[in-house]
């Protein structure tokens, strides 16, 4: 049980991390040179192909870079801790929700441009 708790504990840093990297990339931001950059990848595939790049699309998403960091957070628990396979299913699914709900309400309260 307590393998379901610390994957949920996961899952909030996941969706913490999701929240500070998409915030650190806009503008006038630690990282603004690197958010310009992925935004000149993304337009330049666009122009191309008309569709969005998809690993640009990752990176500036918070509801997905939050899913993707919790899957490797997620992977990296269960090949150290080896819990038994029903809780690290259900903590897989508890450390996706946790994660979610941190960047919505991270969206929610961000006062974006």
């Amino acid at each position: 049980m307590t393998d379901i708790v610390l994957m949920a504990v996961l899952g909030l840093i996941a969706g913490t991390i999701s929240g500070f990297w998409t915030r650190i990339i806009k503008r006038k931001m630690i990282f603004e040179s690197f958010g310009k950059w992925l935004q000149k990848k993304d337009e330049s595939r666009l122009i191309l192909y008309s569709t969005h790049n998809p690993w640009v699309y990752l990176m500036r998403c918070i509801f997905c870079f939050s899913v993707w960091c919790c899957f490797i957070l997620d992977a990296f628990y269960i090949i150290d801790e080896r819990p038994f396979w029903v809780y690290a299913i259900i903590g897989v699914f508890a450390s996706l929700g946790v994660g979610n709900f941190i960047a919505e309400i991270i969206c929610s309260t961000r006062s974006d441009e």
